[in-house]
């Protein structure tokens, strides 16, 4: 069964579900946790009494980017931009690879060639990857 979310030695659970499980003879460390950030809850402990499994929660709503450039605005730095207008390179025809898909100076070199395409490398003794 899967463990209560716990900080140390210290389970997470509101006071009620606390006094709760002691009036009902139920181990608190473990009863999960179905609350804000995994506390456990008075109702929480309740099913674990009756031996119901904890509630689903609902499925999250996708998360939406903080941030997103409008309509026909192309995100780049600052250097990005005047690397590009140095190269007469348009920032739309170039694929971004920093933070929210903004195109950074190294992006630029790499279209106009000035810099090569990092690939991650392996670690020492991993086996190579290879698709069927």
């Amino acid at each position: 069964a899967p463990k209560a979310v716990s900080t140390g030695d210290r389970v997470v659970a509101s006071p009620m579900a606390k006094s709760l499980a002691v009036e009902l003879g139920v181990d608190i460390n473990t009863v999960v946790g179905t609350g804000p950030d995994g506390r456990i809850t008075g109702g929480d402990v309740q099913n674990a009494a009756s031996g119901a499994a904890p509630a689903k929660k609902p499925a999250a709503a996708p998360v939406k980017p903080a941030w997103t450039p409008a309509a026909g605005v192309v995100a780049a730095t600052p250097m990005a931009r005047a690397a590009a207008k140095k190269a007469k390179l348009d920032l739309a025809t170039i694929q971004g690879t920093g933070e929210f898909g903004r195109v950074t100076v190294d992006d630029v070199k790499i279209a106009t060639g000035e810099k090569k395409v990092e690939r991650k490398s392996q670690k020492a003794g991993a086996p190579a990857s290879f698709e069927l």
